[in-house]
């Protein structure tokens, strides 16, 4: 947590009451963020889980399911031309 901003902390003290607006910006603490495209695997979870699983605007738990990527990555992936 040492070379975390201001606002990752405010948001990670408030994770118990609203843990949707820290994933939708961040990955789990110590978990490095993945960037560029999505890999093959990452595309047909995405597709698989939008199907089975709507996220519902809930973009931030639902990237807990894709580990290194943000809630954020994945709301933007999904408009993706797959």
């Amino acid at each position: 947590m040492g070379t975390w901003s201001e606002d990752q902390r405010v948001m990670w003290s408030a994770l118990a009451e609203d843990p949707e607006s820290y994933y939708f910006l961040y990955c789990a603490p110590g978990e490095s963020n993945t960037i560029g495209a999505f890999s093959e695997a990452e595309k047909e979870l995405l597709i698989k889980l939008i199907h089975s699983r709507p996220p519902c605007g809930q973009w931030g738990l639902f990237s807990l399911n894709f580990p290194h990527r943000t809630g954020l990555q994945v709301s933007l992936a999904k408009n993706l031309d797959f």
